[in-house]
């Protein structure tokens, strides 16, 4: 029996696009593509839901993180495949180990004090660019010092980004010596799938810290502005989405741009372009937001990163 729930079918649609878009990156760079290990249980939940092996409530409850992953998995292949024709070769650190892939995972890419690129991107132009995907990482597997260990434990909780792009070759993302210890001038998105994203609060986990960040790097303005998000809940400082993305530019030194697949409010995109923060709404596939966003990265494909 076909168990449905609102969402499904819009769902297994984002599945399947996802399944096609593994499929043309594989053929036209010869390599496999590996995605996170819950793309993969969803890939075969789909199939299983519809059979009632797995329950409409178990499905529903991983139905939204699923989700936010599989909108990143969609936005980098669809790069990928829109850009083929300006991509000459693909690259990973990890060919020196015999894997030619197109990993979508950081597993295998940090160690010591390095946090290795995903992917390298040779243009026909000859220009070199460096991708990584889900930044900046728990320093758990760095041997990197304790300041520096801490400031990534916090960015990577309450400031992650999904992709951060270099226009040229870059060994490692880290910067240790630096006062946030992510190598700046970059060209960062990050991805929104849920309606009514910029609602959501995250906790803050190191207050003493976080409070540092701010003093220390943000302008007048974006401190007013996260002050303005900021909510307690009984002795936890939570902050409101939209203040958190306001100090991406202004934290690590980038351009930023803030990828939604629903419509995001006016009232939420003046806020965010006071700081320089473009937004690309309405991204689903073969649509104008779509177009936008391959538009960006062919751009920096062709002329490098230029931070807004």
């Amino acid at each position: 029996m076909l168990c449905v729930f609102p969402g499904f079918e819009d769902l297994l649609q984002e599945v399947e696009v996802v399944r096609e878009l593994i499929n043309r990156v594989e053929r036209v760079y010869g390599r496999r593509v590996v995605v996170p290990e819950c793309v993969k249980v969803l890939f075969g939940d789909v199939g299983r839901v519809r059979f009632g092996e797995v329950s409409r409530l178990d499905f529903a409850r991983r139905f939204r993180r699923f989700r936010d992953v599989l909108y990143l998995v969609y936005f980098v292949l669809c790069v990928l495949d829109r850009c083929r024709d300006l991509i000459r070769r693909v690259k990973s650190p990890l060919d020196a180990r015999g894997r030619r892939v197109v990993s979508l995972v950081r597993r295998g890419l940090q160690f010591g004090a390095q946090v290795l690129p995903n992917l390298y991107l040779e243009s026909r132009l000859g220009r070199v660019v460096s991708v990584f995907i889900s930044v900046p990482p728990k320093p758990t597997t760095l041997s990197i010092p304790e300041r520096a260990r801490s400031i990534l434990n916090l960015l990577s909780q309450v400031l992650n980004l999904d992709v951060l792009v270099y226009g040229r070759y870059v060994t490692s993302m880290l910067d240790v010596d630096s006062e946030v210890p992510v190598r700046g001038g970059g060209f960062a998105v990050v991805c929104r799938s849920s309606s009514g994203w910029w609602e959501r609060s995250r906790a803050v986990p190191d207050v003493k810290l976080f409070k540092w960040i701010i003093e220390s790097r943000l302008s007048s303005n974006c401190r007013e502005i996260v002050s303005s998000c900021l909510v307690l809940s009984g002795d936890v400082p939570y902050v409101k989405e939209v203040g958190l993305l306001c100090m991406v530019p202004e934290v690590y030194s980038c351009r930023f741009v803030v990828v939604s697949r629903c419509r995001v409010p006016g009232d939420v995109r003046d806020v965010l372009s006071r700081f320089g923060i473009e937004v690309v709404d309405s991204v689903v596939p073969r649509s104008d937001g779509e177009e936008r966003v391959i538009s960006m990265f062919r751009d920096v494909l062709m002329y490098g990163v230029v931070e807004g």
